[in-house]
């Protein structure tokens, strides 16, 4: 569902979304490691650091409950 969703914000939308290179699931990769999507490096800013600043001393614990 999460490779269908990227395919559509990318086709329908202006919003940056990383390029799907790849993607499986559990029964298809030889480790028998989870599912899994490689997708393409998009330079930008973190969320968190949004919301929380960059060098505020914030722990992740506490942006995730902020966020």
């Amino acid at each position: 569902m999460e490779v269908e969703t990227t395919h559509l914000i990318r086709k329908k939308t202006t919003i940056p979304v990383p390029q799907i290179h790849t993607w499986g699931l559990v029964e298809t990769n030889p480790l028998g490691l989870s599912p899994f999507i490689l997708v393409e490096f998009i330079d930008g800013i973190y969320l968190k650091d949004c919301f929380c600043g960059r060098n505020q001393g914030y722990s992740n614990k506490r942006c995730r409950i902020a966020l």
